[in-house]
């Protein structure tokens, strides 16, 4: 897999393949009790900032999840880690922004954050609005970098913290390597000419990122926490 120029994010999960018949017999035998009960998704629980319009979606709907606390840890070429954390939130273009923290390593020792300012519509996209840059707000043109349904070889490019735009394309589903987590189903993006990847699972996030140059460094899923 592999990443975005320093960037950015992608797919749907599937873990590990044991054996589940049991679990399946006792779904079945509760499912004979409780004919008529009906579960529902937890409440989206977004923390909304006074006066903000947000358009949100249901976290296990969307390729990003977004909730202030969310985080994802990476083990990286089985030698050191890195951590993308949502931070905080953001008034951005009329909208409420939640504030990616993304850590994206240079060497094993070295590493950069770069903080974008996410939102989710209703159809489940990602929306990037701006940047935090020395504790300011950059905001720039409200672009989709993560699709609800993205389409093979489309590049979702968006724009940089400074000038220009960040190249980034959807190249097709496929499978993580083998993660401290299992092995999940993504939808991997590719930014900066084969520097970086992200590769999202459906309701989880990342679970594989890639960072270069030629994705040297091969970043699996260890733990996640989502709000």
């Amino acid at each position: 897999m592999d990443r975005a120029t320093g960037y950015e994010l992608v797919g749907w999960g599937f873990e590990s393949l044991r054996p589940r018949f049991l679990r399946l017999v006792a779904a079945l035998w509760c499912a004979a009790l409780c004919a008529g009960c009906a579960s529902a998704a937890p409440p989206y629980t977004g923390q909304p900032v006074p006066g903000a319009r947000a358009l949100h979606a249901d976290a296990a709907k969307v390729y990003q999840p977004l909730a202030v606390g969310n985080y994802w840890k990476f083990i990286c070429n089985d030698s050191f880690t890195i951590e993308d954390r949502v931070t905080g939130t953001y008034h951005v273009h009329g909208r409420l922004a939640y504030a990616l923290s993304l850590q994206i390593p240079s060497s094993p020792t070295k590493s950069v954050r770069v903080v974008q300012l996410l939102g989710n519509d209703p159809k489940g996209d990602t929306w990037i609005y701006g940047y935090v840059m020395h504790g300011k707000v950059l905001s720039v043109k409200p672009t989709q970098i993560v699709a609800a349904k993205p389409v093979r070889n489309k590049h979702y490019d968006y724009p940089n913290s400074g000038h220009g735009k960040i190249s980034r394309v959807f190249v097709g589903f496929e499978y993580t390597n083998k993660t401290p987590l299992g092995i999940f189903w993504v939808a991997p993006y590719f930014e900066s000419g084969g520097t970086h990847n992200y590769g999202y699972n459906l309701g989880r996030g990342v679970m594989e990122e890639d960072h270069g140059p030629h994705y040297k460094y091969d970043c699996l899923i260890e733990k996640y926490v989502l709000h």
